[in-house]
């Protein structure tokens, strides 16, 4: 008694082959098509909160002055220019 086991054909083989093959596909193709869950619209009617950055009031002195005599009065102050833009007051 032998205990090989019997070859299949190879057509039989190379259909198992293409089935396989096809059915991987159809199945990749369905999970692109496939669509995350859309989340619930946002209720736009009314504006968000405003947010606090914990300063209780702005001053120009202390708050704004420095910036921009830090970022702004280097390129715009125009000194010895005509334009002569101040930075060193509110208005």
């Amino acid at each position: 008694m032998s205990t090989r086991r019997r070859q299949e054909p190879v057509g039989r083989t190379q259909a198992r082959t293409f089935m396989g093959t096809a059915l991987a596909l159809v199945l990749a193709a369905l999970a692109g098509c496939a669509q995350p869950p859309h989340p619930a619209p946002k209720d736009l009617s009314e504006p968000p909160p405003p947010t606090t950055t914990g300063i209780a009031s702005v001053e120009y002195w202390r708050d704004i002055k420095p910036i921009l005599d830090r970022r702004c009065a280097v390129c715009h102050g125009c000194y010895d220019a005509p334009c002569q833009l101040n930075l060193s007051a509110y208005e």
